[in-house]
């Protein structure tokens, strides 16, 4: 059972909760609206077992770019790569990101509603509001939960519900939900 801290402090979110947690299981129903009991869990898709793990799995695909000092108490990396400065919400603890050149896995959940694959690029992306973005970008890969797009920078990129049907090489259009979450890779 997973056990989770809530936090609701000086969040550029004022209107949502974040929940950091030991064990992150996919277990929102399809509407996005409640949560699986556990008796329901099944054979839930492990998203991930703890920041670490994620961190190892897609260290192939952090981004390189440059990470700027964070203000005292803010949850977000500010991390600039691809021409794009990005908002990301630290998941790798306070006091681990340095200032200066750094690696970061760059992870985003699919906005269903804004996500279909494509004939072909070039590459692109924008960011909408303060944490998510949209673009355009090729499949490097594609795994169980996650498809890993490249989009002037790659991003790992997951849904709550059924991915699309895709291939690598394939091209694919894309719209993530807030907040994009950061992953300090080695």
């Amino acid at each position: 059972m997973a056990r989770f801290r809530e936090s609701t402090g000086n969040s550029p979110f004022p209107l949502q909760r974040t929940f950091c947690c030991y064990a992150l299981r996919a277990v929102y129903r399809q509407d996005k609206r409640s949560v699986l009991s556990s008796e329901e869990w099944g054979d839930a898709l492990t998203l991930e077992t703890s920041e670490r793990e994620f961190t190892a799995r897609f260290a192939a695909f952090a981004a390189d770019g440059t990470l700027y000092p964070q203000r005292e108490g803010s949850p977000l990396l500010e991390f600039a790569s691809g021409g794009r400065v990005l908002y990301l919400f630290d998941r790798s603890g306070p006091y681990a990101a340095l200032p200066g050149p750094g690696r970061v896995v760059v992870n985003g959940v699919l906005d269903p509603q804004g996500t279909a694959p494509v004939p072909g690029g070039p590459e692109a992306l924008s960011v909408v509001g303060v944490s998510a973005v949209e673009g355009v970008g090729r499949v490097l890969a594609v795994m169980p939960g996650a498809l890993v797009v490249q989009a002037r920078l790659p991003m790992v990129l997951g849904g709550f519900g059924p991915l699309p049907e895709v291939a690598v090489g394939d091209w694919l259009a894309f719209r993530t939900l807030p907040p994009l979450h950061g992953f300090l890779a080695p």
